[in-house]
Parts: C-alpha cells; structure tokens; sequence
C-alpha cells in the first residue's frame, strides 16, 4: 500500500477491494494518466526487492449515463485479462469493446 500512496495525488482515492485488490480512484485524471500511473505501480511492485511480488491491474474510464456498477465490472473485466494474459501487467477494457460484445451477444 505504501507504492500506492507515494503514487497518487492528493485528490485522488485508494480504497481496500477485497483481500488482495485496490480500487484507485483518479477524479479529473484523463484514462492516459491511468495507464501511465499503473504501469508505474506494476513496475515498482515488481521491483520491490523483499519479496517476489507481481501486480495485475485492470483500468477503466467512467463515461457520462454509465452506471457505476457497469464501470465497477468493466475494471473487474480488464483485471482478469490482466490476470489471465500471463499477469505481471496493465489491462484496459474500453467502453466501446464492451458494448459491442453486448450487441453481438457475446459473453462481455
């Protein structure tokens, strides 16, 4: 928790998500700052010398009308193909990608 505290901004929020997951909220923040700053986190997880400890994180942008339990599942989402491309990295799930699984009825 301490590489996530020396990470973010005043203004921003971490939050306890379950055992082993954090929830950082970046209000203002542009989806590229997201990236820039997760990737920073995943490296200085990596790097971190007293134990072998990777990250998977998942990343995604609230969009005006969405629900928040929609933005909460998208990043659920991009976590596990964090997880499940090999883990040890950042994945965005976009909107758009979403609501054209949804259109096809594909499983999102």
């Amino acid at each position: 928790s301490r590489i996530l505290e020396t990470s973010v901004d005043r203004e921003d929020k971490i939050y306890r998500w379950g055992g082993e997951e954090f929830l950082l909220f970046l209000p203002h923040s542009p989806i590229a700052r997201a990236l820039i700053l997760a990737e920073g986190i995943r490296q200085a997880v990596s790097e971190y010398q007293t134990l072998s400890v990777t990250v998977s994180i998942g990343v995604a942008e609230h969009h005006d009308g969405e629900a928040i339990d929609q933005l909460f599942s998208r990043v659920d989402k991009a976590l596990y193909v964090a997880k499940n491309g090999g883990r040890n990295r950042v994945s965005r799930l976009p909107f758009e990608n979403v609501e054209l699984l949804h259109s096809r009825g594909g499983a999102a």
